[in-house]
């Protein structure tokens, strides 16, 4: 889980995705407190897949639902 703070940038951020996915992560959140919105990607192959347009989430591995 990754909670954006203005400090945050687009280049870190990718970094931050690459090094979990490099490690095994098999699924990775970023959530924006200003905008109220949630970024949900999955593992897939050797990959990220972004999860979109949803209003519930369930998560496979913590099985977890957020609400959005």
């Amino acid at each position: 889980f990754e909670i954006l703070s203005p400090g945050n940038n687009n280049t870190e951020m990718d970094k931050k995705k690459l090094f979990y996915l490099k490690h095994g992560v098999e699924e990775y959140y970023v959530y924006d407190p200003d905008k109220i919105s949630l970024e949900v990607s999955i593992r897939e192959n050797n990959s990220f897949k972004e999860i979109e347009n949803f209003t519930t989430w369930t998560s496979p591995r913590l099985k977890i639902r957020f609400d959005m």
